[in-house]
Parts: C-alpha cells; structure tokens; sequence
C-alpha cells in the first residue's frame, strides 16, 4: 500500500487534471516527438479500452498562448459575452464568487492554467501542449486520447450541446467522460484494473490534487475550483463503481443511457435504477413584473452542496442536499438596480429532506444577508437596498430568494409554488 500510496502521489502530480509541477526535469520534446509519442500511446489505449481507431486522430501542438486562444474562441462561441455576464451576477449574489471579481477573467485563467493538452470535439483533433516533458505528457496523452476515441464512438458533442440550461446535466454527463479518460490514465500508469481498487484509494488520491494544485488554482474561489475537478474525481469514483461491476465494454452502453444529474453520478446506485430527475418549468412572475428574466439554469445536489458548502459545515452540507430530486434557478435584472434577483425552486424525495435543506439554506441566507440566523421555519432576512434573502417551505417543495426586493417576497414565494410546473 505503501508503495500503491507514492505512485499515486506521483501521478496526481502530473496528471491532465491537476497540472501541479512548474519546474520541468527535462526540456519538452519538439513536436514530431510528441505526435509519434501519441501514436504510442494511442496503441496502448486502443488495447487497453477497447475502443478501435476508426479513422486517424488529427493532432496539432500548440504553445500555451495558442490553447489559451482555443479555449477563448470555444468559450465565445459556446457562451454569448450577454450570458457570462448573468453568470457571473449569479454567482455573486449567491456568495460564490467576489463582488469584484472579473468572471470571464477567472474561467479562462483557470481553464489555462489546468490545462496541459486537450481534445476538440467540434474540430475532431487532439491538442498537444508543447511545454511540457515527456513524463508529463504521457498521463495527459492517454486521458485526452481516449477522449478521441469516446469521440468516434459516442460523438461526444452529444455530450456538450443542447444543454445550455442545465448545469447538473451537463455536469453529470461530463463525469462520465473524464471519469473513464482519468480511469483509463490510472490503468495504464498503475498496471492495474481500475475495478480491483477499492474505494478507499479513489479517496487517498483526491487531497493530493488539492494539496499540490497551482498558485492559480488556489487563488481561483472555491466553488469554481470544485466545479472543475467534480467530473474527474466525482467522474472516477463513479466510473470506478461501474468498473467493479462491469468490464469496459460494457461502460460503452452508459453512453446512450448517460447520467441525468449529479445525484445520479454521486449516488451511483440511483444511476442504475434510473432514478430520474424532477423537471421544473418556471413561469413569469407578476410579483417581480418589470424585471428582465436574464439567467435560467438547474444548480442540482453537487453545486447546491458545494454552495451550501461556503456557509456551513461540509457534513451538514451533505446532507441537505442529498435526497435532492429537482431544482430550478432564475434570475431577474431590474432596470436601473444593480445585480440580479434569483429566485429558486427546489423538490426533495421527501419533506424530511426539505426540511433539511430548509434548515441549511436558513443558515447560509443569514451569512449572505448579514444577519443572525434565525432557528427555524419560512425566514427572510433583511439586506441594503431594500432587498431580502427568504427561505420557504410548503412539504417537500422549497422556495429561496436571494437579494429580491423585500415587497416582492411574499408575493414570488407564493407564486412559484402556485404557478412554476414540476413534471
């Protein structure tokens, strides 16, 4: 175990996922090095998972202010300036990130700095960074080729398409593909069969990527670092559960049954009883007329955790938000007001769950509000500028406004679980 214990800590050390060296042991290879170095470790992943080439992988290797350039054109292309702006208001009304902070500035500056190759499934091509040692790329080669061969198979643009609106989903579905890339880079780095680990050493690995992440990682607010490692490790231990009971070739049959939710990724055994997620449809709310609907999206349990992770305890945060089973969050934007108003609509598996998740949100709007938290029961605490942070609970179903105007609360908590469709 011991000697399990220092690769492991050697593989988190130059792994895709958690870039933590900065002085290079050697200089990095030229770039006909490293394309035939890929055409290795194609081979060894081709075996190895089982998924055939079916045609050649284009492959370009890029310097770090080129893939930086890449990932800003996918950025803009995928995400209007309009709706990173909204985002990043959310985020800051909910506590998530500084009220000064430059959003887009953040994602990029995270996105670069993590990221040490990558594959393009819109251009079809793997991207090789050519900063890097051969030691270094080995691990990210064979994470990111196996995206290329996920991508010739399953068409991973399936996976990233048509969900804008759906944070969970998206979340979920991308466990599954980094999960298999970082099962199969921990295959062929260890010599072992990802299923024969048990779950205590999936658990060892994830302090490690914590304890030895860049200055930038650390410096980046903690809700996005988590959001960027949740399909890698949340994604392994899914994946590794899977294994334990199924060969690869049978984890190529989740890809047309992928994951609906991040509860279905952190409780595995819903997955396989397809235990579906509640959907929500919103609708306009005459207690907020006037205001411009400008952000839509479903936060589910693993970013509802996280957030509720920034308030109160890690355990209590848990279990809030465990027995989730749908959410839907909306923000308005007011004319001439700063900020958005979000309104949220939660449905819990039972009330017991609501309760809980009543009781944490209480808690962590106090935070938000600056206010005293208040025991129990519907609350809704004072902000500046005539605004209030409320919580409400009828059974199962809860109702949470962040920075709404205070005359308004009473009405949007009675309209949404009057009026907001849940299927």
């Amino acid at each position: 175990m011991r000697r399990l214990r220092a690769r492991l800590l050697a593989l988190a050390l130059v792994s895709a996922w958690a870039l933590t060296a900065t002085a290079a042991p050697e200089a990095a290879p030229d770039a006909e090095r490293l394309k035939r170095l890929a055409d290795e470790i194609t081979a060894q992943v081709v075996r190895l998972r089982g998924l055939p080439l079916k045609r050649p992988m284009p492959r370009g290797v890029l310097s770090r202010a080129e893939i930086r350039k890449k990932l800003e054109e996918r950025l803009a292309k995928e995400f209007p300036k309009a709706a990173i702006a909204a985002e990043g208001m959310v985020l800051k009304r909910l506590g998530l990130i500084p009220a000064e902070a430059d959003y887009l500035k953040l994602v990029l500056d995270l996105l670069t700095d993590q990221v040490v190759g990558f594959y393009d499934p819109f251009q079809r091509q793997l991207y090789i960074a050519d900063w890097l040692p051969i030691d270094m790329q080995r691990p990210a080669l064979a994470h990111e080729i196996t995206h290329g061969l996920q991508d010739q198979h399953f068409d991973l643009r399936r996976f990233t398409t048509g969900l804008k609106g759906n944070a969970d989903r998206q979340l979920a579905r991308a466990a599954l593909v980094e999960g298999d890339g970082t099962g199969v880079m921990l295959e062929l780095a260890l010599g072992v069969d990802l299923g024969s680990l048990p779950p205590g050493v999936m658990a060892m690995l994830k302090p490690m990527l914590q304890l030895f992440s860049s200055p930038t990682f650390q410096r980046t607010p903690r809700f996005l670092r988590e959001v960027l490692v949740f399909p890698y490790t949340a994604g392994l231990d899914f994946v590794a559960t899977l294994r334990r009971r199924h060969a690869w070739a049978r984890i190529n049959a989740f890809y047309l049954r992928p994951p609906e939710s991040t509860e279905q990724v952190l409780h595995p055994e819903k997955f396989l009883a397809a235990e579906r997620p509640v959907l929500i449809t919103p609708r306009p709310l005459q207690a907020l007329k006037g205001s411009r609907e400008v952000w839509q999206d479903t936060l589910g349990e693993a970013q509802l955790r996280l957030y509720l992770e920034q308030h109160v305890s890690k355990e209590r945060a848990a279990t809030a938000a465990a027995g989730w089973g749908g959410d839907r969050a909306v923000a308005y934007q007011a004319p001439g007001r700063p900020g958005v108003a979000v309104v949220h609509y939660s449905v819990w598996d039972g009330e017991q769950d609501a309760i809980e998740f009543e009781e944490a949100q209480a808690a962590a709007l106090a935070k938000l509000a600056g206010q005293p938290a208040q025991a129990s029961g519907p609350v809704a605490y004072a902000a500046e500028g005539g605004l209030v942070y409320g919580v409400v609970r009828q059974g199962s179903r809860v109702v949470s406004g962040y920075g709404v105007p205070a005359a308004a609360w009473g009405g949007i908590a009675a309209e949404v679980q009057k009026a907001w469709r849940v299927k």
